[in-house]
Parts: structure tokens; C-alpha cells; sequence
């Protein structure tokens, strides 16, 4: 749903209980990962940019690019990696 005054975006769900497990895990990675809440959000922005931070008209959901953003930042990547 969009707010017609202010033009923000909002997504409501009733009786799921991933939701509250999910808010749960992801204060555990900002406290895990401080430049976590950064990251993401810089790249929020580059993909508002390019029309890609719409998971409905083809873009990546938040909660999609903040596990992709853990990915990378764990130490056990760098270690494949390098």
C-alpha cells in the first residue's frame, strides 16, 4: 500500500510470525555487523535509482539485501575468496 499524502510505501501482514522472528535476526547482524545498517542503506538509495527497490516490479527486497549485505561481510566469505 502507498500513502497518497506522502508517497511512502508499506507493506502489512497479519497472523505471521516470521515477521517478528525476522526483525529479531536482523537486530542480532546490526549488532554483529555495525556498518551493516550503512551498507544497506547506500545501496537502497543506488537501487531507488535505477527503479530496483521494488521486489513487485522486479527489484530486491530489503530484507533480501540485507542477507545478501551479511553474506558478504562474514568472514568466512573472505576466506573462500581469498
Amino acid at each position: 500500500m502507498r500513502d497518497l499524502l506522502t508517497d511512502i510505501k508499506v507493506d502489512i501482514s497479519f497472523n505471521m510470525q516470521s515477521g517478528v522472528t525476522s526483525v529479531a535476526l536482523i537486530k542480532e547482524f546490526i549488532h554483529e555487523f555495525p556498518a551493516l545498517e550503512y551498507l544497506v542503506l547506500l545501496l537502497k538509495q543506488f537501487l531507488l535509482q535505477r527503479d530496483m527497490n521494488e521486489v513487485w516490479t522486479g527489484g530486491i527486497s530489503s530484507y533480501g539485501l540485507i542477507l545478501m549485505v551479511v553474506s558478504f561481510l562474514q568472514p568466512e566469505f573472505w576466506i573462500i575468496v581469498s
